[in-house]
């Protein structure tokens, strides 16, 4: 299940939330677990640039081989 990474416009506290696609698709309201703010931005993580270990790169940094290493 993918994870969603939010910032509280508020406190500064970073947290996550487990959502399927779906469920993001519907439109997440994400609450603040620190002060219960619903001012939250969305990050966009290391592993959503990079990919994550079950890519088929097999390396997130690249060298490797197929099609998301640009050979």
């Amino acid at each position: 299940m993918p994870v969603y990474e939010y910032r509280c416009n508020r406190c500064g506290r970073e947290f996550e939330i487990r959502a399927s696609i779906s469920e993001y698709s519907k439109g997440l309201e994400p609450v603040c677990p620190e002060c219960g703010a619903r001012e939250c931005e969305r990050l966009i993580s290391l592993a959503a640039i990079l990919g994550d270990s079950t890519s088929r790169c097999g390396n997130p940094r690249g060298g490797g081989s197929g099609p998301c290493c640009g050979s």
